[in-house]
């Protein structure tokens, strides 16, 4: 995850238990392919990403919008909602 600022919380000494993204927030997985948002919240015990804003998420050439994402960092799986209206999205088949 990459943005223009985050923090990092500890309750277990060394270890991060939460990141916290503001501003041009970017996450790229191979699972997932990439998100972007103006907000995100890595809970690492959960593997468990939220991204709030603007979200925008794409596979290949298919493209997802709404205000709110979960990604699961270990099953690639995204839910996208948004509140107060209608997740769009552009679906676009592989090539053959």
């Amino acid at each position: 995850m990459a943005a223009d600022s985050m923090r990092v919380t500890s309750m277990r000494g060394d270890s991060a238990d939460m990141v916290y993204a503001k501003g041009h927030v970017v996450l790229d997985s191979p699972a997932s392919d990439s998100a972007t948002s103006d907000n995100g919240v890595y809970d690492v015990a959960t593997h468990l990403v939220t991204l709030t804003g603007h979200v925008v998420l794409t596979h290949e050439k298919s493209v997802m919008r709404g205000s709110k994402v979960t990604v699961n960092l270990l099953t690639g799986l995204a839910q996208m909602g948004n509140s107060g209206g209608r997740v769009v999205a552009v679906f676009t088949p592989p090539s053959k």
